[in-house]
C-alpha cells in the first residue's frame, strides 16, 4: 500500500506537468486572437491568470510598436531579475540574473497576477483604470474542476465513508496542489518558449545600440530573428510564435496565412538591403542566454569594400 502513494502522485505529478504544457500552448494560441477583434478565443490567454486585456497593451500596443527598447514592456517586465538591455553589469549581477532563471520560470504566471493584485490595492479605486475583471475567474477553475472531479470519481468508485471532513480537506489540498503545479508548469513552458522567441541576442538591436534606419519595417526586421522549427506547420506558429518576423510586419493578420507573404517580404528585403535572420530554435534559446551578459552597445561600421556593418558586442 504505501510503496502505491509515490507511484500514484508520481503520475499525478506527471499529468499535471503535461496539463500545464497544454495550458501554454492554449495561452500562445490565444496571442494571435488578441490581435483581432474580440473573439472567445482570446480568453485562451485566462488559463494561466493572464488577462487579455492588459495582454493587448503590454504585447501589441508596448512590444509590437518599440520592440527591445525602454517602451518595451516586454523587455522590462523581467526586471531587476533578467537585464535584456546592454547596461553597465556588474559581475554579480549577471551572476544573479543566472540565479534567478529557476525562480522566475516557475513562478512568471504567479508573481504576474500577484503584481495586479498589489496594484489593485495601490491604485485609486475611483478615477484609475480598471484591474481585476470577472473573467478573471477563468484561470482559477482548474482547482475546483480538479475537486469535483474527484469526488464524482470516488462516489461512483468508493463508498460514502471517503466523504468525511478530513478526507474531503485532503482532497481540496490535493486539488489546489495539482491546480498550482498545472500552473507552474505553465509558467516553465511559456517562458522556455516566449523568452527564447528570437527578440534577444547578441546580435539582435536593443536600446542603445546603432542601427541602420529609423524605418518601422527595417527597425522590426533588426530587432527580430524568425526560428525555422517554429515555422514547421501551423501548431507549431501558433503555439510557438512562429513567423515572427512577418508578424511583426502585419501582426492583425492571422498566423495561419503568414507563410503566404514570405516572397514578398524577401523581394521587400532586397530592395532595401535589409537582412533577415532566421536560425534553429536551439540557437536562438543560447543567444538569449547570451544576451543576459551583454553590456556594451553595437556599433555601425564599414568594412574595406564601404558596406556598412554592425559590430557585434559579445
Amino acid at each position: 500500500m504505501t510503496s502505491s502513494i509515490p507511484s500514484n502522485w508520481a503520475l499525478k505529478l506527471l499529468l499535471a506537468a503535461i496539463s500545464g504544457i497544454f495550458a501554454t500552448f492554449l495561452v500562445n494560441a490565444g496571442h494571435n486572437f488578441i490581435h483581432q477583434r474580440n473573439s472567445w478565443r482570446m480568453y485562451g490567454c485566462h488559463a494561466a491568470l493572464i488577462n487579455f486585456r492588459e495582454f493587448r497593451v503590454l504585447h501589441a500596443m508596448s512590444h509590437h510598436m518599440y520592440p527591445n527598447s525602454v517602451y518595451d514592456l516586454e523587455t522590462l517586465i523581467y526586471e531587476p531579475f533578467f537585464k535584456y538591455l546592454p547596461i553597465a553589469k556588474t559581475k554579480m549581477r549577471i551572476f544573479l540574473n543566472y540565479l534567478s532563471i529557476p525562480l522566475i520560470y516557475i513562478l512568471g504566471f504567479h508573481g504576474a497576477f500577484l503584481y495586479r493584485v498589489i496594484g489593485l490595492f495601490q491604485s485609486d479605486w475611483k478615477t484609475d483604470m480598471q484591474i481585476l475583471y470577472f473573467d478573471d475567474i477563468i484561470g482559477f477553475l482548474m482547482p475546483p474542476l480538479i475537486f469535483f472531479t474527484k469526488i464524482i470519481y470516488l462516489t461512483i468508485t468508493e463508498s460514502s465513508e471517503e466523504f468525511s471532513f478530513y478526507n474531503l480537506f485532503l482532497i481540496a489540498f490535493e486539488a489546489g496542489f495539482l491546480g498550482n503545479f498545472i500552473l507552474m508548469s505553465a509558467s516553465v513552458t511559456f517562458s522556455v518558449i516566449g523568452l527564447n522567441v528570437g527578440h534577444h541576442g547578441t546580435d539582435v538591436t536593443h536600446e542603445g545600440d546603432e542601427f541602420k534606419s529609423l524605418d518601422f519595417g527595417i527597425y522590426q526586421l533588426a530587432t527580430t530573428i524568425d526560428r525555422t522549427g517554429a515555422n514547421a506547420n501551423l501548431f507549431m506558429v501558433l503555439t510557438h510564435y512562429g513567423e515572427h518576423i512577418i508578424h511583426h510586419m502585419i501582426p492583425s493578420v492571422d498566423l495561419a496565412v503568414l507563410h503566404l507573404f514570405w516572397d514578398i517580404l524577401e523581394e521587400t528585403c532586397k530592395e532595401f538591403e535589409a537582412e533577415i535572420k532566421l536560425i534553429p530554435i536551439k540557437k536562438a534559446a543560447l543567444l538569449q542566454f547570451q544576451q543576459l551578459k551583454r553590456i556594451e552597445y553595437n556599433k555601425i561600421e564599414k568594412d574595406e569594400n564601404d558596406n556598412v556593418v554592425i559590430k557585434i558586442q559579445e
